[in-house]
């Protein structure tokens, strides 16, 4: 969207000239547009939290409006394990069914813990702190072994955000997308993940 400013430049009580400026306020309308979004799912996870009979539960509903939000197919939270720096599927929603660890047609790599270094997408995810988005069909970033998974489920790009605990590495929020997805590589989807714990 555009948003268009005209001045008349008056001489004499006579229009002589009009200066304008044109502004693009698409970003800033995205901008209000996710904010809004953030407030509305914060509100509605803040109700969950006096339900949720456990952590799980909240974590499942956290998860189910960030996919909300942001429009995305599936979302999936991995949690991290240091001393082994292995990732292990913990959450997922897909169409609108929240699950707790893998499911039976989630890719294979998802039914084990798997080494965080596989690729370096969780480096990347640590070092910048923001929003990763690539090709769900072919990037560098993308896990081994989902390529075809991606195919069949016709998601066309892949997000992850790294889950930190301070400068603490927890986990990784995983989204996928059939679309184009509302979201830049700068974006930062999960902020709570980004508080420091003290």
């Amino acid at each position: 969207s555009l948003l268009h400013n005209l001045v008349g430049i008056v001489h004499d009580g006579a229009l002589h000239g009009v200066w304008g400026t044109t502004r693009d306020i698409t970003p800033l309308q995205r901008a209000e547009a996710l904010a809004r979004g953030q407030v509305e799912a914060l509100t509605r996870t803040v109700g969950h939290l006096a339900d949720a009979p456990n952590l799980d539960a909240l974590l499942g509903h956290v998860l189910y409006e960030i996919i909300q939000q942001v429009d995305a197919a599936t979302g999936y939270v991995f949690v991290y394990d240091p001393v082994a720096n292995m990732l292990s599927l913990h959450t997922s929603v897909r169409d609108g069914q929240i699950a707790h660890g893998p499911q039976p047609d989630d890719p294979p790599l998802f039914h084990a813990p798997f080494p965080a270094d596989i690729t370096p997408a969780v480096a990347r995810l640590r070092a910048t702190r923001q929003v990763l988005i690539t090709s769900a069909a072919d990037s560098p970033f993308r896990w081994p072994g989902t390529a075809a998974w991606h195919r069949a489920q016709g998601n066309r790009e892949v997000a992850a955000q790294a889950l930190l605990a301070g400068d603490q590495l927890v986990g990784v929020l995983g989204l996928t997308f059939r679309a184009r997805p509302p979201l830049t590589s700068g974006d930062t989807v999960a902020t709570a993940g980004h508080q420091r714990v003290n």
